[in-house]
């Protein structure tokens, strides 16, 4: 996410890039829209397809949680992806830093910044 000096005060509305990491190696970029509404967090994401059945392809996926001061959560749900639909939604829960933010997820971590500041 990007640098915020006061996490408590920021909001994180804006188009956000990243690199999502799984504990295999394998990584995947993403972008994500956010909209802060102050305890709600909700928006969407793209990203590159790296382990379905239709590598190349672009996943697109809501986002749904909150916000309790540096600490964020929410679930990604994925639209109808390829042929099979066989993603399930994804919880992920994070505390925003000043340098640098992560997030962690079951052995994974991600990291972003924000385009439009």
């Amino acid at each position: 996410m990007n640098e915020l000096a006061g996490p408590k005060k920021k909001n994180l509305t804006g188009v956000w890039s990243g690199l999502y990491s799984y504990s295999s190696g394998l990584s995947v970029s993403f972008v994500a829209t956010l909209i802060d509404s102050g305890r709600v967090l909700s928006g969407t994401t793209h990203e590159p397809n790296v382990l379905g059945n239709s590598p190349g392809s672009m996943l697109t996926a809501l986002l749904s949680g909150g916000r309790k001061e540096s600490a964020i959560t929410f679930v990604k749900t994925y639209d109808a992806a390829g042929e099979r639909q066989h993603y399930y939604p994804v919880s992920y829960e994070g505390v925003l830093k000043a340098r640098p933010p992560r997030s962690k997820v079951a052995g994974a971590s991600a990291t972003g910044r924000r385009e439009n500041s």
